[in-house]
Formats: C-alpha cells, sequence, structure tokens
C-alpha cells in the first residue's frame, strides 16, 4: 500500500511534467508486478510487454482519476484484469494463441520451475485468484474487488486451486494411485 506522503505527492500533478514523473514513479512502483501478472494470465512474454504498455497508457490518460483512488495498487490491478480480458477477446489473442500453440507450443514460455508450472496448468480462473491472494498478498476482500466477485467465491476458487496443485503433486509422486 502506498504511504500518505506518496498519496500526497501524486495529488500534486499539475504540469504536463509533474504528471511524467508521477507516470515514471508508478512504473517503477508496480511496472515488474503488472509484468508479472500479465505474464502469468497469457504465458507470454510479448503479450505481457503489451499488456503492461496498455495499462500504463492508460493510467496517463485518466490520471486525474486514478489520483483520487484511495488504493492505487488495488485499481492498477483491477485494470491489469480488465486489459487482460480485452486482449483475450481480440481476434489477434485468439490467433496468435492457437498459432503459439500448434507452432511451438507453450513449454517454452514456462518457467522451469515445478509450482510454477503446476500454477501455469490450473484453469484462468483458479490460476488468477491464486497468483493476487498468494503472490501479491491482497486480501481476500481486495481480492475480490479487483475480480469484481464475492469473497466467498474468492475462498473457494482458492480451495479448488489449492486442491488441484496437491492432486498434480500427488498424480506425479503416487503414480496412479487415487485420493480416497
Amino acid at each position: 500500500m502506498e504511504t500518505k506522503s506518496e498519496v500526497k505527492m501524486w495529488r500534486c500533478v499539475e504540469t504536463a511534467a509533474d504528471a511524467r514523473v508521477v507516470l515514471r514513479e508508478w512504473m517503477d512502483a508496480y511496472g515488474n508486478d503488472i509484468w508479472n501478472y500479465a505474464f502469468v494470465m497469457l504465458q507470454n512474454a510479448a503479450d505481457a510487454d503489451d499488456i503492461t504498455q496498455e495499462v500504463f497508457l492508460r493510467l496517463y490518460r485518466d490520471m486525474p482519476e486514478f489520483l483520487r483512488e484511495p488504493s492505487l495498487k488495488l485499481r492498477i490491478f483491477a485494470l491489469t484484469r480488465s486489459c487482460i480480458a480485452d486482449y483475450k477477446r481480440s481476434s489477434i489473442f485468439r490467433r496468435l494463441f492457437f498459432y503459439r500453440q500448434t507452432e511451438t507450443g507453450m513449454a517454452q514460455h514456462s518457467p522451469a520451475n515445478k509450482l510454477w508450472r503446476q500454477i501455469l496448468s490450473l484453469p484462468a480462473k483458479s490460476r488468477e485468484v491464486l497468483i493476487l491472494f498468494g503472490h501479491y498478498r491482497f486480501s481476500l476482500h481486495e481480492t475480490a474487488a479487483i475480480l469484481h466477485i464475492s469473497a466467498g467465491k474468492v475462498k473457494a476458487r482458492l480451495r479448488d486451486a489449492r486442491r488441484r496443485i496437491l492432486e498434480q503433486g500427488e498424480d506425479g509422486q503416487n503414480g496412479s494411485e487415487q485420493r480416497g
């Protein structure tokens, strides 16, 4: 979360030069988190770059609106999620996604770490909740606000994601043994 002095400073934007300074500070503070979140959701570095750029363009364009936000980080993640959803609905994403699957496969874009491979193999809704809650440490209510769902639904998706990861681990270790 932002400190009160950071919020006060951001509210003092009066010129275009001030706006560029604020945008640079936002990029430094949130750029890696936005890129990582986009990468986990889209599983492609170039797409994550595009989403990150789009998020910061929208932040710059609508800076006065964002300066009034009590929780800037929460709003930035909600904007990032919105940009990802818009991108997934676009025809270019659908064409590129299917091309990548048939021509190059998704394996080259996956991290080597086993846990990250398991997380990336989860359905998007489970993966998204797990990343926001577990990796970025948003509370249940903050995660619910970003996703525009209830806190109960966040809990259910977290439980489902954890169960799926545990099952993947058991399948890899125990072969065909089934849970009881």
